[in-house]
Formats: structure tokens, sequence, C-alpha cells
């Protein structure tokens, strides 16, 4: 989502910010998170308000010591889930039409997302209990196209489809995006 809006507002080509970084030095009530568990999207949003944002190869392992200026400041952001916003999936094509790609949690824990390679993976091999943040970035008819960070080797080149309009995999349980940010 972060690279979305650097290259929507700056015009420059599209960079990888380091998700070592965002793993690493993102936590809340101060306690860090171990590397992707007990996570979520939202703190990355709250640390891209206040500190400098790495590209992959600008991060040392060190948190809050950054001497770079920051690239991308979030001036806000937005996070919705299903119990107070029983509607979510049938909004997700607004939102993502007004805001771009949304930063998402699935149920990953089970092999069949593992060895998944082409299609639209059925709703029916996974549940609710999201546990994996991915990152909607468009739509067909029939399906979410979804960017996971498992790399290109993995499914459709780094990406994979899910059911619309069945909550597949949890995908509208827990949801946050950027509404507004500045490019420095």
């Amino acid at each position: 989502v972060l690279e979305y809006w650097y290259h929507k507002l700056s015009n420059k080509p599209l960079k990888r910010f380091s998700v070592d970084e965002m793993t690493d030095c993102t936590s809340v009530n101060n306690i860090p998170n171990s590397g992707c568990e007990g996570g979520l999207m939202e703190y990355i949003f709250e640390y891209a308000e206040q500190h400098a944002t790495s590209f992959q190869h600008e991060y040392k392992h060190s948190c809050n010591s950054n001497k770079i200026k920051s690239h991308i400041t979030v001036n806000d952001y937005d996070v919705q889930d299903i119990e107070s916003n029983p509607n979510l999936e049938k909004q997700i094509p607004h939102l993502l039409h007004t805001y771009g790609p949304l930063s998402v949690g699935i149920d990953s824990n089970n092999d069949f997302i593992d060895n998944y390679v082409h299609g639209i993976f059925p709703e029916q091999l996974c549940s609710n209990d999201i546990d994996h943040a991915v990152v909607i970035v468009g739509y067909t008819k029939d399906a979410w196209i979804i960017r996971n960070s498992w790399g290109v080797d993995w499914g459709e080149k780094g990406f994979f489809k899910l059911k619309r309009n069945v909550n597949a995999c949890g995908i509208a349980e827990y949801m946050s995006y950027i509404t507004d940010a500045k490019v420095e």
C-alpha cells in the first residue's frame, strides 16, 4: 500500500519499501512484534505517520535510527472490520477505486494456500480465522486479485485470486488502507 501511494504521488518508478523495517519496527503498546507474528497492517501506517520509511536497500536493521528523510508520510488511514461493517466486502470495489490497494487479513494456515498455483482459490479450503496480511490490488467479475508477500515463485507470479462476495478466507474480516499521504 505504501508503494502504491509513493508511486501515485511522486510519479517516480515503483520502489520496494523495506518489509524487514515494517515487521521489525512496528509495535503496539511499545511491545515489539516478533516478525510477522502479532502485527497488524495498521501498525505500519501508524509508524509511517511518525518515522522515516526506508526503501528495501536502505534499512540497516535499527529501528527509529534512520537518518534518511522519509520517502512517504501517512497523513490518515482507515481500519474496518466485518463486525462493524457487515457490507464491507461489497464496498471493496469502491474502496479500491477511491484509495488504491487495500491491506487485508486472510486465513493462510493451510496446505492448500501454500500449494496454490493458479485459478480462483475455492473458499471452502480455508476458514475466516485470519493470520496473514495480503493486499487486494484489483478484481474480476468472480474474484479478488491479491498480491502476496511470498515471492514471484508462488502462485501466479506472487499473486492469487479469491472468490468474491463469500468472505473467502476471511478477506472481509479486517481491512486497513491509507486515505491520505504525502511524498517528501
